[in-house]
Formats: C-alpha cells, structure tokens, sequence
C-alpha cells in the first residue's frame, strides 16, 4: 500500500517587525497638533451654526476634519490611544464675519508656528509624522491662511 499524502506543514508567520519607540516629546506633539486641528473644528462649526455654510468656513471645516483623520491614523499605527475630543461643542463665533475671518487667520498662524516649534521634535524614525506635519502646516499656510486674509478684507 502507498504510504498516506502528507500534509504540508503551516508556514510559520512571518516576525513581528518591533515598532520603534516613540518619546512622550512625540506624543506630545501628536497630542498638540490634534488638539490644535479639533480646537479650529470647533471654532468653525460654531461659526456656520450662528452664520450659515458659508466660505471659507464650510469647506475648511472639512478640511480640519481630514486633518484629525490623518494624525488619529499616526496614533493607530503607533498603537496609542486616540485622546478624547474635548472640543465638542466648545467653538465660538464673534459678531461679525468679518472679525471671524480674523479670528481664523490669527488661529492658521499660530497652527503654522506650532508646527515649526513640533518639526525639531521628531527623529528620524518619526518620518511618516514628519510628511503628516509638513502637509498639514502647508495646507494652513498656502490654503487657510488666504482665504482667512481675503475674507477678512
């Protein structure tokens, strides 16, 4: 009698890259810059609540909400827990358009030098935090930053 197939053994799962370490400096900073991006969500949802979707705010609003989408995937690839919002419902609206548009303008500022005081904090092994950072500092300065000036006149 032939001798019974064998079964292919299961290859084993391939290892388990470690992930690198990641500083509380880094963390901080990924904790800053989502804060940051929540705090101008809630701001300008607060100002199309009093005033209507109207621009800039309407489609910068979606834009923070990317933002956030982008620096909550840095924390899950890191395995870290995604902080709470506590924003929600905690933006404001002056009386004017006009003098929300400064608002914003001054808000898109102060997010382009948080940026440029993060940069510094990330090695060599925070690349993927780095790319999230410039394109996020970018998008305030070339894109929010403009429309905040143009609209506030």
């Amino acid at each position: 009698t032939p001798p019974p197939p064998t079964t292919p053994e299961t290859p084993p799962p391939p290892p388990v890259e470690p992930k690198p370490a990641i500083s509380a400096e880094v963390i901080a900073a990924l904790n800053a810059s989502l804060d940051d991006e929540r705090k101008a969500e809630a701001v300008y949802v607060a100002i199309i609540d009093k005033f209507g979707p109207i621009a800039p705010f309407a489609n910068i609003v979606q834009a923070e909400r990317q933002h956030q989408a982008m620096v909550e995937e840095l924390f899950r690839v890191r395995g870290l827990e995604i902080p709470e919002n506590t924003w929600v419902g905690r933006g404001f609206a002056a009386d004017t358009v006009a003098e929300n548009c400064s608002i914003g303008a001054v808000a898109e500022e102060e997010n382009i030098a948080m940026y440029d005081r993060l940069f510094p904090i990330l090695g060599a092994q925070d690349g993927d935090i780095l790319t999230v950072f410039i394109a996020l500092q970018a998008a305030s300065r070339d894109q929010h930053l403009p429309a905040f000036l143009r609209c506030a006149g």
